[in-house]
């Protein structure tokens, strides 16, 4: 389906990433002038003095999204310039000035791990860059937050935001913050964080000395806060040990699988060949014990992959490409969205309902790990949780839901290969059938789905553990919990206590509200009763897939609305009410017909 795809870079973004740099590189070198190094100080640090003469003096009133085309092409031009020389000074320098310039920036040990950063981008493996880069922009951004609080007090969520604030224009300046844009925050720029971290990007497509220049921008973004203030506050890295709990018992590991793994990612026909190396990669460093490591390259492997099927099943396959500045990417929240207006999304219904919410679960729902978004905007440091039992679950899991999706999307798009199979067997001819490498790759595939079975069994086993009405229901159980040891609590000296009343309100709540739904009788003590509804919270197979919550969220924000002083319309606010009773009961009978 997608392996001859040569690269998922719009025009615009493979020529400001890839032809831009090329030439860049050869008019560099046949400059033979003896001019050092320009734009970067003998420290390794960039001068912005520099910079500000390439800019051509930037005006007060200066706003980088609200530039022209023309603008934009020639300032990448120069800005290609200063990247080839800052990331040359970079890779040529010495052990003694590396050192020198970690050391100087220490502070940031809590946010990255430069030494090891720097040896993963040349070590020349099969996602150096990649994965150089993905942590580079993720360590950058939390970086940028920090020092926002010195001025400000709620972090924008988005690096773009977070570029455009007075506060870090402030402390910066424009051109140190201009700079910063133009390779990781605007999307006529370079824009390398989104292209990266949205999955769009292969290592030939990332330019070394791009990588370079990361590094260096970093540590003289912090030169900079250290010339100003004693100390950064440091915001505490975000704890998935809750989710962890919730998830462990999902999936088994898949490091016993590890033969069976890496044949299907040889014979599957929906990663491209630039991108296999990345699962690969991926993979092996699950295998390896670096789950952090593991997530920081198959997150955005994820979203890729769900892409490419997203554009295939629902024939727009002008989508795989990253946007331009007036489209926007097709991301997550579109590819996993709802039917609207009559319009199907259709992986939907190829991936099935339940991978569906799995997906959700690991990826969107706020109670939930998010671990997407935490990771990629540096909320969660995947170095320093290498070897938790958190991050192997977590790994664990996103790893077996992304064979999920590969091994459910296989059988079902590869339907049309399995009749020209059967075709082909009806001739009797073996030579035929050993030369067709699609059938043979079917065949394969098919035998590893078989031997993997257990993990869609998981997925169709699985009941939504993040979900407001999952969440819901899991605090209930633990108030009904308290409700279970209450005659155990010490009673008041003082007063004449006892559980007549109580006994009392729980049988009204039986009788009147719960009968129908429990089946209790009158002679179930309350402590029976309250086990019973436990057993029906536990055991309740709650439809929560794009259902019951979005009506109610929308009854809401309509009641809010006619509530307000200005429209004070009550009666519509009691048909809205009447409606959404009416909704409700009819989903409380439909779901008690089914059970």
């Amino acid at each position: 389906m997608v392996s001859d795809i040569d690269s998922y870079l719009s025009s615009y973004v493979h020529n400001v990433l890839v032809d831009l740099p090329l030439q860049k590189s050869t008019e560099c070198s046949n400059d033979h002038s003896s001019e050092a190094y320009r734009f970067v100080t003998d420290k390794l640090l960039i001068k912005w003095e520099e910079i500000d003469h390439l800019f051509g003096d930037l005006t007060d009133d200066f706003i980088i999204l609200e530039q022209t085309p023309s603008w934009y092409k020639s300032m990448l031009w120069n800005v290609w310039r200063v990247v080839h020389e800052i990331g040359k000074a970079l890779l040529n320098s010495t052990l003694k000035q590396r050192s020198e310039l970690w050391e100087m920036n220490s502070n940031l040990k809590t946010i990255i791990d430069f030494d090891k950063c720097f040896n993963k981008l040349i070590s020349n493996s099969g996602d150096s860059k990649l994965q150089t880069v993905l942590m580079l922009t993720s360590s950058l951004e939390r970086f940028l937050g920090n020092v926002y609080l010195l001025k400000g007090k709620i972090v924008p969520f988005l690096l773009r935001d977070l570029l455009l604030t007075k506060e870090l224009l402030e402390i910066f300046g424009r051109v140190p913050i201009t700079f910063t844009q133009l390779l990781v925050g605007c999307p006529l720029g370079l824009n390398i964080r989104n292209v990266a971290w949205h999955g769009f990007l292969s290592e030939k497509e990332i330019h070394l000395y791009l990588v370079g220049t990361l590094f260096i921008l970093f540590v003289s973004l912090n030169d900079i806060v250290n010339s100003k203030f004693q100390a950064v506050p440091e915001r505490e890295p975000v704890k998935l040990s809750f989710c962890s709990n919730l998830l462990k018992e999902t999936f088994p590991n898949l490091s016993e699988y590890k033969v069976q793994i890496s044949d299907i990612l040889n014979n599957t026909c929906i990663i491209s060949k630039w991108h296999r190396q990345f699962w690969v990669e991926a993979f092996n460093n699950f295998v390896d014990c670096r789950y952090g490591e593991c997530l920081l390259v198959l997150l955005p492997q994820v979203e890729h992959l769900l892409r490419t099927i997203y554009c295939h099943v629902n024939a727009c396959p002008n989508r795989l490409l990253t946007a331009e500045a007036t489209d926007f990417y097709t991301t997550l929240d579109e590819i996993l969205s709802p039917p609207d207006k009559g319009c199907n999304n259709q992986i939907i219904e190829t991936l099935g309902s339940n991978l569906v919410e799995v997906l959700e679960d690991i990826l969107f729902y706020l109670e939930g790990p998010r671990i997407r978004d935490k990771i990629s905007h540096g909320e969660f440091n995947v170095y320093d949780n290498n070897k938790s039992d958190v991050t192997f679950v977590i790994s664990n899991h996103v790893l077996s839901i992304a064979l999920c999706v590969m091994l459910i999307t296989c059988q079902k798009l590869n339907l049309h290969e399995n009749t020209i199979s059967k075709s082909i067997k009806s001739d009797n001819n073996k030579d035929v059938i050993d030369k067709c490498d699609g059938y043979n790759k079917h065949v394969k595939l098919c035998n590893k789905i078989s031997e993997l079975s257990f993990l869609k069994q998981s997925i169709f086993a699985y009941r939504s553990k993040f979900h407001p009405l999952s969440y819901l229901l899991r605090s209930v159980d633990n108030e009904l919990n308290k409700l279970v040891l209450w005659n155990q609590l010490p009673r008041p000296n003082e007063y004449q206590f006892t559980s007549e009343i109580i006994m009392d309100r729980v049988c009204d709540l039986k009788l009147i509200l719960l009968n129908s739904i429990f089946n209790c009788d009158k002679s179930m003590d309350s402590i029976e009763f309250i086990i019973t509804v436990q057993n029906f919270i536990k055991n309740i197979d709650c439809l929560t897939l794009h259902r019951f919550l979005k009506y109610t969220l929308k009854c809401i924000e309509n009641v809010l609305t006619y509530s307000s002083i200005e429209r004070n319309q009550w009666q519509e606010i009691i048909k809205l009410i009447m409606e959404f009773i009416d909704y409700t009961l009819t989903y409380i009978n439909k779901k008690l017909q089914s059970m």
